[in-house]
């Protein structure tokens, strides 16, 4: 059965057959499309001269801009395949990250004659001798992980060589493997087998029972693809597999492993949606279930404990979508001690009736208002406000949970990283759900000046929240860029990390 559809090129367009796309109909029906843009052509040419300016007709074989194709690309000295965009000048950019590849220097694939490379348009050029503008900070230990954060919140890792340090010193992010550990795994509830040398970046499933290393596959459920050979390649060697056992005891491997969480009460920091479960895809193309937190018991009962929204659940009411509130990224954090006393959101102060009015470059609107209008803004101020305002403090005692003594440098780690993975899930399902989700971490950058609060006299609260936010445009910056900065400056400051 035939069934039309609306088309941009007028009701006369060809009807496709839904039911067998690409089938033998959809051949017959693209054939006489052909034969018709020809015969328009050939009237074309018999025109009045001057009436018609012809495009010239690409010639049979010739590689079309605006094509997606897949590429090898450099990620950190790891090459790997990537669906890009052909832009028709030499570029290709990737559709998920924004990022800009082209084809330099005859980089070709190192396991596959013929096969080229592409490197990032904004990557350092390789130098030709010793590089001596900037040096590490600090000496090359292979056991470390050297890594990156997107404006996206993407972390990208590079590979730990000491060519590369060289390279790439001042740009990369420097982590012991176990604090990285930490910060990448924080907020995270579902379970990981997953196990990475830092020094390849080649991925790994292990199985602690069977003591077995698998080929990572993001295409399986548990990730396990093929099993890492047990058998020694010559009598009295080693096995592939035992050879990596060896490693991950001697501490040369990053173990990114993680209990499955998903049936225990939540920890400070943990990251889900708000009420309703949601499913994501990543950029690899593979789905991710999401717990949600609102009905998930907290390890203390009742108000004790906040599901908080960021950006704010109300200014994403007044973005326009019904699902929004329920399908929103939350972080779990203790109510008293953070929430009520910290967050530029909470109570009246985010109403649409009594809420504080906040200046953006001269024009005020009601916060909630704004938030709405600026959804990476508002993301940024909250992460950031409550980062800052919250460093150094323990609750522990008070919020009873030992994770949130954050004078410790593991837990505030484990706090940023908790907000870098609220910040990646919000760019998620803004990119997979809707502009009215999350938000695009390329939005234009602005910082905050907050002001003192003026309480109203005799008023019987005395909030130590503080006053309206002033808002000013940061040029040449996004917003997701920002709040990246603000996650490295944090986490340098408790010594846990630097720049290589």
């Amino acid at each position: 059965m035939k069934v039309r559809q609306p088309s941009r090129d007028g009701p006369d367009a060809p009807a496709r057959d839904t039911r067998q796309p690409g089938g033998a109909l959809q051949r017959r029906v693209d054939a006489s499309a052909r034969v018709a843009a020809q015969s328009s052509r050939v009237s074309q040419l018999h025109a009045a001269p001057g009436t018609q300016t012809l495009k010239p007709l690409p010639s049979p074989g010739a590689a079309m801009p605006l094509q997606a194709k897949w590429e090898y690309v450099d990620v950190g000295g790891r090459e790997r395949r990537y669906n890009l965009r052909d832009n028709g000048d030499g570029t290709h950019t990737h559709g998920a990250t924004g990022e800009v590849y082209h084809h330099v220097g005859n980089r070709m694939h190192s396991q596959q004659p013929g096969v080229r490379v592409l490197t990032p348009v904004n990557a350092p050029v390789p130098a030709s001798g010793p590089v001596t503008a900037v040096a590490p900070t600090t000496a090359h230990d292979p056991k470390n992980v050297l890594f990156e954060i997107l404006e996206s919140g993407k972390v990208n890792y590079l590979a730990n060589t000491a060519a590369h340090r060289q390279q790439y010193a001042g740009k990369y992010i420097e982590m012991k493997p176990e604090m990285f550990s930490t910060f990448k795994n924080a907020g995270k509830r579902y379970g990981s087998s997953k196990v990475m040398d830092p020094v390849t970046l080649a991925r790994y499933s292990y199985d602690d029972v069977k003591k077995l290393f698998h080929e990572w596959d993001p295409a399986k459920g548990d990730r396990r693809g093929q099993a890492v050979s047990t058998v020694a390649p010559t009598p009295g060697g080693v096995s592939a597999n035992q050879a990596l056992l060896d490693r991950l005891a001697k501490g040369e491997l990053v173990d990114r492993r993680r209990a499955d969480r998903t049936g225990e009460n939540l920890s400070p920091f943990d990251v889900g949606s708000y009420a309703t479960n949601v499913a994501l895809k990543s950029d690899s193309g593979h789905s991710r279930n999401y717990q949600n937190l609102k009905n998930t018991p907290a390890w203390l009962a009742g108000s004790a404990v906040n599901r908080d929204h960021a950006p704010s659940g109300e200014s994403q009411n007044v973005r326009g979508d019904p699902s929004a509130y329920n399908q929103a990224f939350a972080i779990t954090i203790p109510n008293p001690e953070m929430h009520q006393v910290h967050s530029p959101t909470f109570g009246t102060d985010n109403s649409h009736k009594n809420g504080l009015e906040d200046d953006m470059e001269g024009t005020t609107d009601k916060r909630v208002e704004l938030d709405a209008k600026y959804p990476a803004l508002a993301f940024y101020r909250d992460a950031h406000f409550m980062l800052t305002q919250t460093e150094g403090q323990d609750y522990s005692a008070s919020a009873s949970h030992a994770w949130l003594d954050l004078s410790k440098p593991r837990n505030r780690v484990r706090q940023v990283g908790g907000y870098r993975n609220l910040h990646r899930r919000n760019t998620q399902i803004h990119k997979r759900l809707g502009a009215k989700r999350g938000f695009d971490p390329a939005s234009p950058a602005y910082e905050f000046a907050v002001q003192p609060r003026i309480h109203k006299k005799k008023s019987k609260k005395q909030t130590q929240r503080l006053g309206i936010y002033k808002y000013s445009k940061v040029p040449k910056k996004t917003q997701g860029a920002l709040a990246v900065e603000r996650y490295i400056e944090h986490l340098i400051k408790t010594g846990e990390a630097n720049m290589i």
